[in-house]
């Protein structure tokens, strides 16, 4: 069967050493690291959306770059 986008971007997360941590929204699932150096938070939507943030709230994250998004992906189909 086909991974979604969506399967993908939590794929590579997990693959780069991200957790899931509760959150608050019924959209997004929150993804973070707990070393110093990759202190990112990222939120994954149901739809395949992808953003990342330095703090918390969602409303303070930005679209994450093609770029980032393809290099996510790769590390999660490598693992």
């Amino acid at each position: 069967m086909k991974q979604t986008l969506r399967e993908k971007y939590v794929k590579g997360l997990l693959a780069l050493g991200y957790r899931k941590v509760a959150s608050a929204s019924s959209k997004y699932e929150v993804y973070t690291h707990d070393s110093a150096e990759r202190f990112l938070f990222f939120f994954v939507g149901k739809s395949g959306s992808l953003r990342f943030s330095a703090s918390r709230p969602i409303a303070s994250s930005i679209p994450a770059s093609d770029g980032l998004k393809a290099k996510i992906i790769a590390k999660g189909e490598a693992a």
